[in-house]
C-alpha cells in the first residue's frame, strides 16, 4: 500500500528533524577536552551552574562559581542517532512495501 510507505516516510523524517532540532550538546574547554551537557533545542544551548560546597568546623559554605554553557554540538553522537532513525524508517518503508500488496494465492 503506497499510502501507509508515505505514513512511514513522513513520521520519520519528522523523527529526524525533531532530532536535529533538539540535538546532544558538550562542553569543550581549552584542551580540546569534552564535556557531554545532554540535550537541549539548537536555539538555547544548556547551561549548568557550577557550586562548591564545602564543611568547615560544621559550617556548611555554598559559593556559587558561575555557570558553564555548552559550546558545541556532540556531532557523532548526533550523527549515530540519525543514521539509526533513517534506518528504522527506510526499513519500515520496504517492509510495509513488501508485505501489504503481497497476498499469497490459494490453490484449489
Amino acid at each position: 500500500m503506497k499510502n501507509l510507505k508515505t505514513i512511514i516516510l513522513i513520521f520519520g523524517l519528522l523523527i529526524m528533524v525533531g532530532i536535529g532540532i533538539y540535538p546532544p550538546w558538550v562542553f569543550q574547554n581549552a584542551d580540546g577536552k569534552s564535556t557531554p551537557m545532554g540535550y537541549a533545542p539548537i536555539w538555547a544551548p544548556p547551561e549548568v551552574k557550577i557550586e562548591k560546597n564545602a564543611s568547615i568546623f560544621g559550617f556548611k559554605l555554598e559559593m556559587e562559581m558561575g555557570t558553564m554553557k555548552a559550546n558545541a554540538l556532540d556531532i557523532w553522537r548526533l550523527l549515530i542517532q540519525e543514521a539509526i532513525a533513517a534506518g528504522i524508517t527506510f526499513g519500515a518503508a520496504i517492509v510495509a512495501g513488501n508485505t501489504v500488496g503481497n497476498k499469497p494465492e490459494i490453490e484449489s
